[in-house]
């Protein structure tokens, strides 16, 4: 394993462990604010009872079943808070849990403490009203003086332990007030002093600082997880762009070895070619040889044979050779001026014993002024059209092949040559294939048909070396279309317009008026 994918398994081991971390702290984050709302909700409320009590202690108990109520209820609450905390408390040492579990158990006994004493203090209060109450009437059957009345009742305000008022009963109840009165101040101090005075304010602000604390945590470690992530994508990055520029120096080594083997192929079939030719130019002329001196008529015909192909065989040779050339960049276009009419008639002449032999139609259809001559390379032309209408005539076996020439002078690529036949045509799928080198549409064309296969292939960088294009249009067992569009220069001569000719084979030549377009 590579440095670099090892440590990118660590980044990503330690990503993984920071998330889950930040998870954890954030999950501990909202359980210590949720016990800390609760907290502050329990002890306000229990506060509140605790002051209303000691209010309602000086001017006299209204409800006292209603504030016992109240208390029991919120020590019921305390308790579930309690028991809530501790089935659910983290486990995990990562945090505070045992400041935490000290604060809520605090809260909760002295919240407890706090609720017990005052449901013990408002039963207190109630029993020294009753006393109170009793002890009034007891002074009012007695039908005692008023300085008497005052000392007994200075008396028991000061907490005295009995003062002897001449009456058992009010003795008596004396006595229970006096000792109500001691559990009053003694539940007061309970309530009041301590830890019981502020327990509120003291668990809400240690789960406080837990929370600021874990929050601090969560804060850093999400920070550290992003770093991490950042760290990771560098790292893909800075993989990726060694990867890139490994596959870069091998894009190009492995360009430059298939330049190398392409001149190097280009190289071996033009001097093929050109050995060939000499040789095969040697045996065409002993072929004409043969065939011109022999009276034989068996003769002549086996040496028209090995004439015919021999002349296929140049001609092979000429595509491989011109295909190698263009390869190369070795082929250079000339630029002179020629009448389109010469070009029509030798394509004319080339072809029309072919299109004979097979019994179809040739139409020749030239649409170019007489007086318009054009400048471009005739010879690379011809071969172009030659090429394009001799394999119309090849592929059709019935019906009619036709090129026509057409001069646009509104458009940049102003000459167009369309050339269309009834032959089989070509699937769609397959058009785009037909330029292809060592490509035919249908792999028993070559069986049938022969060839190397270059000569859609030349036609094409031919065209698009002379800056024009090509576009091809067929239908299954209907025909096909192709159109070649070239921008050409061209001039016009004054001279006496002459009528187009229309060269048809089997029949005679339709003449066409053609304005002169100058």
């Amino acid at each position: 394993m590579s440095k670099v994918r090892i440590t990118l398994v660590a980044l990503v081991l330690t990503l993984f462990t920071l998330i889950s971390f930040t998870v954890l702290h954030n999950i501990e984050y909202k359980a210590i604010t949720e016990y800390r709302t609760a907290i502050s909700q329990l002890g306000h409320k229990l506060v509140a009872n605790r002051d209303s009590i000691t209010l309602q202690s000086i001017k006299g108990i209204q409800s006292s079943y209603e504030l016992n109520r109240g208390l029991v209820a919120i020590e019921k609450n305390v308790r579930e808070l309690s028991l809530t905390y501790t089935e659910n408390v983290t486990k995990s040492v990562f945090f505070n849990r045992i400041e935490t579990y000290d604060a809520v158990r605090s809260f909760h006994d002295a919240a407890l403490e706090v609720a017990q004493a005052l449901d013990r203090l408002v039963g207190v209060i109630v029993a020294r009203e009753s006393v109170l109450s009793s002890f009034d009437i007891g002074l009012n059957a007695q039908n005692e003086n008023s300085a008497k009345q005052s000392v007994l009742i200075e008396s028991l305000l000061s907490q005295q332990s009995q003062v002897e008022l001449g009456d058992e009963n009010i003795n008596r109840l004396a006595f229970i007030f006096n000792d109500l009165h001691l559990q009053k101040q003694q539940l007061f101090s309970i309530i009041l002093s301590g830890m019981n005075a502020d327990f509120v304010e003291v668990a809400e602000h240690r789960l406080s600082e837990l929370a600021t604390d874990i929050r601090n945590r969560y804060d850093v470690l999400l920070l550290l997880s992003l770093l991490n992530l950042f760290l990771i994508l560098g790292v893909l990055g800075f993989h990726r762009a060694k990867e890139l520029q490994r596959n870069n120096h091998a894009y190009k080594e492995s360009v430059a070895k298939s330049e190398q083997a392409s001149k190097a192929k280009s190289l071996f079939l033009a001097t093929m070619s050109h050995e060939l030719r000499t040789p095969m130019n040697g045996v065409l002329g002993i072929a004409e040889l043969i065939k011109e001196q022999s009276s034989e008529i068996e003769v002549k015909k086996q040496a028209q044979t090995i004439v015919d192909s021999g002349e296929h065989l140049v001609t092979l040779l000429n595509d491989i050779l011109d295909f190698s050339k263009i390869e190369e960049g070795k082929m250079r276009l000339e630029a002179s001026e020629f009448d389109m009419s010469d070009v029509t008639k030798n394509i004319e002449s080339t072809l029309h014993s072919l299109a004979a032999n097979k019994q179809i139609e040739l139409n020749v259809n030239n649409h170019i002024p007489s007086n318009m001559r054009v400048i471009g390379d005739s010879a690379r032309l011809r071969q172009v059209l030659y090429n394009v209408v001799g394999n119309g005539i090849k592929f059709t076996e019935k019906g009619e092949v036709s090129l026509s020439i057409d001069y646009h002078k509104q458009q940049k690529e102003n000459v167009h040559f369309t050339i269309t036949d009834t032959g089989f045509g070509i699937e769609r799928e397959r058009l785009n294939s037909i330029f292809n080198a060592f490509e035919q549409a249908d792999l028993s064309t070559t069986r049938k048909f022969g060839g190397t296969g270059l000569g859609l292939a030349i036609v094409k960088q031919l065209v698009e070396l002379m800056d024009g294009t090509i576009d091809v249009f067929s239908q299954p067992n209907v025909g096909t279309q192709v159109v070649i569009k070239l921008p050409m220069q061209v001039i016009l001569h004054v001279a006496a317009p002459r009528e187009v000719g229309e060269y048809a084979l089997g029949g005679p030549a339709h003449d066409e008026s053609m304005q002169n377009v100058g």
